[in-house]
């Protein structure tokens, strides 16, 4: 099979030869045309849970992600017990007097199933920022020091979170 492929290369070097010469020119010719189609957040298909997510994120923040993710989760308690939501209601309280937050959703507010863990056990707030990275990266972890609850794990993720994280090491 490789003896057959390298008679049929060396008989036709110079055929070869134009052919990715033609193949080089045509992907420079093609590349600026590219180029400004392509973006660095890579491929997610359109049925991917990350991008079904996304969409919801968009069209619940009109403008931006949030910036900052919670997770407010409970051993014992579903989100639809009293405890629950009060332990909830209290803590997107501490966040709404946060200054630089702009917006909270939860499913509270917006009856979003997505924002629901399968469990019933966990539910995600999803806080808006006023500002630049800086201040996001600033108000991110005044929130993940300052808000705290007795009864619920809270857990803060999003993209303010992890670049302050990541530029204090």
């Amino acid at each position: 099979m490789f003896g057959r492929l390298f008679r049929i290369i060396s008989h036709r070097a110079d055929e070869l030869l134009v052919v990715a010469a033609v193949l080089i020119g045509a992907a420079i010719f093609y590349t600026p045309s590219v180029m400004t189609k392509l973006e660095s957040s890579g491929f997610t298909p359109i049925w991917a849970e990350s991008t079904q997510v996304k969409e919801i994120i968009g069209s619940t923040f009109a403008k931006d992600e949030p910036a900052v993710i919670v997770l407010l989760k409970s051993e014992s308690k579903t989100i639809d017990t009293p405890e629950f939501k009060a332990a909830a209601s209290s803590v997107i309280e501490q966040i709404k007097r946060e200054p630089g937050v702009t917006a909270t959703h939860s499913y509270y507010d917006t009856r979003l199933s997505d924002l629901v863990a399968n469990d019933q056990k966990g539910t995600l707030l999803l806080v808006g920022i006023e500002g630049d990275q800086a201040r996001h990266e600033h108000v991110a972890a005044s929130l993940r020091d300052n808000v705290k609850s007795d009864q619920l794990s809270l857990g803060f993720a999003g993209q303010a979170i992890l670049n302050h994280d990541i530029t204090q090491q």
